[in-house]
């Protein structure tokens, strides 16, 4: 069963943002490295405003690991408002996840 250990939670509007999550597993603790994630990035009506897959990223060999997703400047975002990210994984053999954090669009100073 994967777990949904960290993940960011800061959006700017009109900015490139990285989306990331570290996913492990909660059987044995180790990180999840071979796992189909995607996310859903929904405002506060429910409607999805971006949507895509993230990619297994190996950031510090054998330390730091990370499913990353790039959210794009062009994506309609308000500074204030309220959104919430739906991360999807399934790493296989029964191993699935579904996680809904929500994050507050900031503006960057």
């Amino acid at each position: 069963m994967p777990s949904l250990c960290q993940t960011s939670l800061i959006i700017y509007p009109s900015n490139d943002c990285v989306l990331e999550a570290q996913i492990i597993d909660v059987i044995n603790g180790s990180n999840l490295s071979s796992a189909a994630v995607t996310y859903d990035l929904k405002n506060a009506s429910g409607t999805t405003i971006d949507s895509g897959a993230m990619v297994y990223v190996d950031i510090v060999a054998s330390v730091y690991y990370r499913f990353r997703a790039t959210l794009a400047d062009s994506i309609n975002v308000v500074a204030g408002n309220k959104y919430t990210i739906i991360i999807d994984c399934d790493a296989g053999a029964g191993k699935r996840g579904n996680w809904s954090p929500d994050v507050i669009a900031e503006k960057r100073v």
